[in-house]
């Protein structure tokens, strides 16, 4: 499975920004109480993938640190732009519970939403799309990950992981939970939850050959529902009680390495494909579109078909905006290598 698509890596990652969406949802026997630990499954997964995808091209050279930070951000961005443009129109029809103190906070809350800076208006970190922090955070691992990349060696990475976990069950153990890194209150504590998924994600992808023999294959329904068991825990409404705290620490150090672990071994089919066509987009979109639901007192049914249709078009913007995009830029990169083979190396380096 490590020379193809991971589809089953495809297919968690949807079934986690469901998860993440029903958590935002609060709709009436749908609560997923711990949806934000997909979060952390989110930075794993990404690590695993990134090193997958990208170490060979970077160690070998063929592709420099600002050449990466641009396909990054060509990857990720258009949907987070239609994502802030989604939450910008919820705050001008009046169906968010955002506000600010005078035009020139809005004026700045809206330059930090489009260019991705955090915290230009306190104490929001991203006004109108609240959800795109972890992007953000993610953006910055990336960034970090290719500049250090000739020094993360195995045991370097090891460390990191190490530390963060211990980091971040001192962090569990003051503030009562894993959530954190999306508020200026917890934003430090966000680091080792980063720190601990992305790295962790590349040292498992460093190490597969070492581990892979051992992990037994087992089927994808059976890790989504184990998934969607952990995040559908409730939250205690005070946190510095919360008793699941150290279950939510479990999870993220233990569950969902070994659950990612698995599923580069599950067989993942159409159903995977389409989960994993829908996950960015859903998660780009949704916060302010749920938000929407509480001030215009929806009823039960109508909440759950909210749901639906979001999922729905979520799959809708994968496949026929998102995919494409893709698809285009991967094509435009293929033609610029190829042009600059063709110029030989040293008009290539001229260039």
């Amino acid at each position: 499975m490590q020379s193809g698509r991971l589809t089953a890596l495809d297919g968690l990652r949807g079934v986690a920004a469901i998860a993440v969406m029903l958590d935002h949802a609060h709709v009436p026997g749908l609560s997923f109480g711990h949806g934000f630990l997909a979060v952390d499954l989110f930075f794993l997964l990404s690590g695993y993938v990134i090193a997958k995808s990208y170490e060979p091209q970077i160690t070998s050279g063929r592709l420099g640190l600002g050449a990466y930070v641009m396909v990054r951000l060509e990857r990720l961005y258009p949907l987070l732009f239609l994502g802030a443009l989604v939450g910008v129109a919820a705050y001008f029809a009046g169906v968010t519970p955002v506000h600010f103190a005078s035009r020139a906070a809005l004026i700045r809350a809206l330059i930090s939403q489009f260019l991705l800076i955090p915290f230009l208006v306190m104490p929001y970190f991203f006004a109108f799309n609240w959800a795109h922090w972890s992007i953000v955070f993610e953006l910055a691992a990336n960034v970090v990950h290719a500049a250090a990349l000739r020094w993360l060696s195995k045991p370097v990475l090891a460390l990191i992981v190490i530390v963060s976990a211990g980091a971040l069950a001192y962090a569990v153990r003051h503030f009562g939970t894993v959530a954190l890194g999306w508020s200026w209150t917890g934003l430090v504590w966000g680091v080792p939850r980063l720190c601990f998924g992305f790295f962790g994600g590349v040292l498992l992808f460093r190490t597969h050959h070492a581990w892979q023999k051992y992990v037994p294959v087992l089927p994808l329904p059976l890790l989504a529902l184990i998934l969607l068991a952990i995040t559908a825990l409730p939250m205690a409404a005070d946190a510095q009680v919360n008793l699941y705290a150290g279950a939510e620490l479990a999870a993220v150090l233990i569950a969902f390495p070994l659950m990612v672990m698995a599923g580069t071994k599950a067989q993942g089919g159409a159903i995977a494909a389409a989960l994993g066509t829908l996950s960015f987009p859903i998660y780009a979109i949704h916060k302010p579109i749920v938000e929407a639901m509480a001030p215009l007192h929806l009823s039960t049914a109508a909440e759950v078909a909210v749901v639906i249709a979001l999922v729905l078009a979520s799959w809708v913007i994968g496949r026929y905006v998102d995919e494409p995009l893709n698809a285009w830029r991967r094509a435009r990169r293929k033609l610029r290598s190829g042009a600059k083979s063709a110029t030989g190396p040293r008009q290539a380096a001229a260039a």
